[in-house]
């Protein structure tokens, strides 16, 4: 939503209805720029999206993750672009090193308790590990 809004900020235009209600905006982008309804969610969803394709492989290289690429938080608005080749591509577009993030998966968490979850899991293993 706020690549939206910066985006918007550089023009006369007025934010498509639906994001001036939605109570998730970054939700209401994701749907409005899949279904076609607003040019300029797609626009923005575009830029969000290679940004954090080219940021997500970076991070792979670095830390030579080759478990995979976990994405959570907003990044579960955005599955059907998640899904496409595009995303995919943007994340190998490291020339030198494009086979070896050919091989890392990528994944992303649809569960919106997933912090809660992990914390509790920690939790209980410490429990259990306590003399």
């Amino acid at each position: 939503a706020r690549v939206h809004d910066a985006l918007l900020a550089g023009t006369d235009r007025r934010p498509h209805p639906d994001l001036t209600i939605a109570v998730d905006r970054s939700a209401a982008v994701a749907r409005l720029a899949g279904d076609g309804g607003c040019a300029l969610c797609a626009r923005a969803a575009d830029l969000w999206l290679r940004c954090l394709a080219r940021r997500a492989g970076d991070l792979a290289l670095t830390y030579l993750a080759r478990g995979g690429i976990v994405l959570g938080g907003v990044a579960a608005h955005w599955l059907p672009q998640l899904r496409q080749l595009a995303f995919r591509e943007a994340v190998r577009g490291h020339s030198p090193m494009r086979e070896l993030l050919a091989e890392i998966p990528i994944r992303v968490v649809v569960a919106d308790d997933a912090a809660l979850r992990g914390a509790a899991r920690h939790a209980l293993h410490r429990l259990d590990a306590a003399p």
